[in-house]
């Protein structure tokens, strides 16, 4: 099976783990303590393959301490995990709901850690693919190149209409003949050799819009699972800074047990803090656009998707005409023309993202801005913006 077609089962998968409690899920348990829900898919000599919920995954045997399957299967290994301080059974009564909360969230961390390996597998395919599409037009190219100066060289060769009666003419005039119909032959066999280079480069052009199709749907558990990280991690502050020191040791376990999952999940984290500036009533940012032009941008949270301005597009090459066009809605309320498009890469400060939608709109939001910086980039990120430096903080999952 390869990774496309793993994507695919796997995307199945996770519609069927959203119907499944935690307990009917297969566990995995790691050395360093981490214990994940997932289905086992195959069991090889030196590692395991199983399934987060979004794709599949290899961990290597000598990273896991034990493997646990649904009551319907046997265990593979001893001793069960009974002791586990965080299961609806062993956690402390009075902080049953908080263990519940934080089951739901390392389920979550579990499918948005699978869902972003998957979305950089496609990236990368992504990426090779664009390789390949430029290899295939320079290669079209170069013949077209080729085909031109065939055909300059067939329509160079001047053959009167009716041949000679002279011996010697007619001797020059059969070897122009065959001169010319061999260039021609030449002009011909280059000419076969260019349509299926333009095939294949339609064929990759479709694999990665499907691909750009799968990427849109993993942006969704990620961005879910940061979201609920932020909302706990308020949460349980809060709860800690209400009890009074754990005099037992069970809930003594629990709460260390939390913090040190709490403390790897910040690890897995990626804080970017890019600079803004106040231009009238809008927060204004700086982003790199296809890593060859720069423009300010709105920020806003607001806006579902990206936008740029017509200007801004042809700073870009990209050709208008060949985008299709749209009904745009803007925050006035009002209809407008627009065109639908995706970039291959926005920065903004150190936060890259790859093939983000956009929308060209037929002129700037205002004075100071190329467009908008919304959701469609946004999303892969959770927000934090500083009311009194303005600095903005994006906080990415990250598994490279």
């Amino acid at each position: 099976m390869n990774q496309v077609q793993r994507a695919t089962l796997s995307l199945f998968l996770l519609m069927v783990s959203l119907f499944c409690s935690i307990s009917r899920a297969d566990q995995v348990v790691l050395k360093n303590g981490r214990t994940m829900d997932c289905i086992i898919l195959a069991e090889k000599a030196d590692h395991v393959e199983i399934s987060l919920g979004t794709g599949s995954m290899n961990i290597p045997r000598n990273q896991i301490k034990q493997l646990i399957r649904t009551k319907s299967r046997k265990n593979t290994t001893a001793p069960s995990l009974k002791g586990n301080i965080l299961s609806e059974q062993h956690a402390p009564a009075e902080y049953a709901d908080l263990a519940a909360e934080f089951r739901v969230l390392m389920n979550r961390r579990n499918t948005a850690y699978d869902a972003q390996y998957m979305t950089n597998y496609y990236t990368k395919e992504i990426r090779k693919l664009n390789n390949k599409i430029k290899k295939l037009q320079n290669e079209a190219s170069l013949l077209n190149a080729q085909l031109s100066e065939k055909r300059g060289e067939v329509a160079a060769i001047q053959v009167p209409d009716q041949p000679p009666r002279k011996n010697k003419d007619a001797r020059i005039y059969n070897q122009k003949i065959t001169e010319r119909n061999q260039l021609k032959l030449e002009a011909d066999v280059l000419y076969s050799q260019i349509p299926p280079l333009i095939q294949d480069q339609q064929t990759a052009l479709q694999k990665i819009v499907t691909l750009q199709n799968k990427q849109k749907t993993l942006a969704t558990p990620i961005g879910k699972y940061l979201k609920d990280l932020a909302v706990f991690s308020s949460a349980y502050k809060q709860v800690k800074s209400t009890q009074s020191s754990p005099a037992d040791s069970k809930s003594k376990e629990f709460f260390s047990k939390i913090d040190r999952l709490l403390t790897q999940f910040e690890t897995e984290m990626n804080v970017v803090s890019i600079p803004a500036t106040s231009k009238g009533h809008h927060t204004v940012v700086r982003a790199l656009v296809n890593g060859s032009a720069t423009g300010d941008f709105i920020f806003d949270t607001g806006a579902s998707i990206m936008t740029i301005s017509e200007s801004f597009a042809k700073q870009l090459g990209l050709n208008l005409e060949n985008l299709a066009g749209i009904t745009a809605i803007v925050a006035d309320g009002r209809e407008v023309k627009a065109r639908s498009a995706t970039l291959s890469q926005v920065t903004v400060g150190s936060a890259t993202v790859d093939q983000v939608e956009v929308l060209v709109m037929p002129s700037k939001p205002n004075a100071h801005a190329d467009g908008l910086l919304g959701m469609s980039f946004l999303k892969h990120f959770s927000v934090n913006i500083n009311g009194a430096s303005g600095e903005i903080e994006l906080t990415r999952f990250h598994n490279e």
